[in-house]
């Protein structure tokens, strides 16, 4: 899309690590649990591809307002979440009766400290550097290493003291190598 719509292109070794990088991402992704492989739907493939477009689109449309404007990216972080907590709100308002209330409820019924945690360091925190990053590198790339999240799992299972299989190590290890390669 940037180079579509910015004339943003990559370069011959960019591709390649993104290549690289995607394809260690697939392997870790895809590998089946022995006996909980779900079925295939096909309105979770729609909607996934939407999701995929739809953050593509607000990517390189971040990435067009950080090149033209004097804005730093943690204000357009801030401006990026205001935007959609303000639209969810609208959503769950519209969407059911007492939507609000049902969730005023559920949130006084939690420890309010890992919520707070969670808001900070896996959203406000997230967006902040995804911003950073859309600032400084071509959106493709920065697309490039935000499709690693799910290797992010790889860490959090151990913690949890799941089994990590070769598989998934491997295919961690070829994302890095992938990740290496496009910052030479």
């Amino acid at each position: 899309m940037a180079w579509l719509f910015l004339n943003d292109g990559l370069s011959a070794i960019e591709i390649t690590g993104a290549v690289i990088t995607l394809s260690g991402v697939l392997w870790v992704v895809t590998e089946k649990a022995p006996d909980k492989q779900p079925a295939l739907s096909l309105s979770g493939i729609f909607f996934g591809c939407g999701a995929a477009l739809c953050q593509a689109t607000g990517l390189v449309m971040a990435f067009a307002v950080l090149m033209q404007s004097n804005i730093n990216a943690i204000d357009a972080a801030f401006v990026r979440l205001a935007a959609g907590s303000l639209l969810l709100a609208i959503i769950v308002g519209l969407s059911k009766r007492g939507a609000y209330n049902a969730i005023i409820k559920q949130v006084r019924s939690i420890n309010p400290l890992p919520l707070l945690g969670a808001i900070v360091f896996g959203t406000f925190l997230a967006i902040w550097l995804q911003q950073i990053s859309i600032a400084n590198i071509n959106p493709g790339l920065t697309q490039t290493l935000l499709s690693t999240a799910p290797l992010f799992l790889i860490p959090i299972s151990l913690l949890k003291k799941q089994r990590i299989t070769p598989r998934s190590i491997a295919g961690a290890l070829i994302s890095l190598g992938g990740i290496s390669i496009l910052f030479l």
